[in-house]
């Protein structure tokens, strides 16, 4: 197996130019577009997220998730089902030191085999900034932001081209309200709320 030097999302934000940047969200928009274009369109009955709702909303116990969830939940929606990370995380991405490369890790099974989970996923951290949450070590807080900012607006606008992403937020709600019952500390708790909030 070849040995890749790579810096993780932290390293790389921490000094990715604005050139960088654009061309991240290029390779990320690419990734997805591929996806999308490999993938059948279907027609999915909005039950099947209904039951991974109610499963989550259990496993919680956090009543108010109920009104947050009605605000986004369609009865019936069209989406590409077929290749998709399913974990498309910062944290799953590292970036090679020597090139525009990225190498993509930790591949997942979703409830829902769609490019909107990537999506999701990749915006879990450009817009809610998930892995800076959890990250332990120090890191320039203010250049990490700006930068996942620039890049979030840069996909935000990217991703406006898919016809499916006109049910993001729903997809995001599930998605943060799935680390919910993984909190070990109220901090969490209330930072994953505060992100479900602004969605």
């Amino acid at each position: 197996m070849e040995y890749l030097s790579c810096l993780n999302s932290i390293q790389y934000l921490n000094r990715a130019s604005k050139e960088q940047l654009n061309t991240l969200a290029k390779i990320l928009f690419k990734f997805i577009e591929d996806n999308t274009k490999n993938s059948e369109i279907v027609k999915i009955e909005g039950g099947i997220v209904s039951k991974k709702f109610e499963s989550v909303k259990k496993l919680t116990g956090i009543k108010t998730l109920d009104q947050i969830f009605e605000k986004y939940y369609v009865d019936e929606f069209e989406l590409p089902i077929g290749l998709c990370h399913g974990d498309l995380t910062l944290s799953n991405i590292l970036f090679s030191q020597n090139s525009n490369e990225i190498v993509v890790i930790d591949f997942l099974d979703s409830f829902v085999e769609s490019p909107i989970i990537d999506i999701a996923k990749i915006r879990q951290d450009t817009k809610h900034k998930w892995t800076t949450f959890i990250y332990a070590k120090h890191y320039d807080k203010n250049k990490i932001e700006i930068s996942l900012e620039y890049l979030d607006n840069k996909l935000d606008s990217m991703f406006q081209e898919f016809f499916f992403y006109k049910y993001y937020k729903l997809f995001q709600f599930m998605n943060l309200a799935r680390i919910l019952p993984y909190s070990r500390n109220q901090k969490t708790t209330d930072y994953l709320m505060k992100e479900i909030c602004s969605i």
